[in-house]
């Protein structure tokens, strides 16, 4: 009873929400749908050889993997007459992928990830653009799957990677018309917590799980540059 009671409360101060935004801020509420890249600098390996020994090499290169977005913006307040609130509700689905085989050799890895952002946005109005500077946070949860194949072992790692990031985004809308918009935003994602945990690694034979971990301050930063469309209502 108290679960229904609180449900409810929630689902009408959210219906408020959106009513009001429509009363007492400039713009209404819209529903956008954008493609980009996430950038970040990854930790790689390379074998070479040395003095007639193998070595692994370590370095670090910037990747971008594809990025979906789908957002939708609840403008809130005027604070002028060509600036006002909006709050802007994200999630976002990014993926990578690497595969390679040879004679002795077979690779495939696989990584998705799935992001929640939250952003209190300023924006300023002229004429049909709008011009964004917002910061809020995120929580992304990422799953990681490679497996390796050789002609006599073959070795499968998984594990799931928790991140809670600090998120600074500018961005540029045009109103096409009543209803059509088009926008383009760049975010700067700073993790400042990274969890790893259901860890596992299997030789084909025996499964070992590995303890969960707290490693801050460990994670990348992300730049993300997106361009979109919206519909508003």
């Amino acid at each position: 009873m108290k679960m229904t009671k609180s449900l409810r409360c929630i689902f009408v101060a959210a219906c408020a929400l959106f009513f009001a935004q429509s009363t007492f801020a400039k713009d209404r509420t819209s529903l956008g749908l954008a493609f980009g890249g996430v950038g970040f600098e990854k930790k790689l390996t390379q074998s070479a050889t040395i003095s007639e020994s193998n070595v692994s090499l370590p370095y670090t290169q910037t990747v971008f993997n594809p990025d979906a977005q789908l957002r939708l913006d609840l403008p809130l307040a005027d604070i002028k007459e060509n600036c006002f609130v909006s709050l802007s509700l994200g999630y976002d689905f990014s993926w990578s992928g690497y595969n390679s085989s040879g004679l002795t050799l077979f690779e495939d890895d696989l990584q998705t990830a799935h992001t929640f952002t939250m952003l209190p946005e300023l924006v300023f109005a002229k004429g049909d653009f709008r011009f964004l500077v917002g910061t809020g946070l995120s929580f992304g949860i990422s799953n990681y799957e490679s497996e390796i194949k050789t002609t006599s072992a073959s070795v499968t790692e998984e594990y799931s990677q928790y991140l809670f990031s600090w998120d600074l985004e500018l961005g540029a809308k045009y109103h096409l018309s009543e209803h059509l918009i088009v926008f383009t935003n760049f975010t700067l994602s700073m993790p400042f917590v990274c969890l790893f945990r259901d860890g596992k690694i299997s030789d084909g034979s025996n499964s070992m799980g590995y303890d969960d971990s707290n490693t801050n301050g460990r994670a990348s930063m992300r730049f993300i540059p997106r361009a979109g469309i919206s519909y508003m209502f």
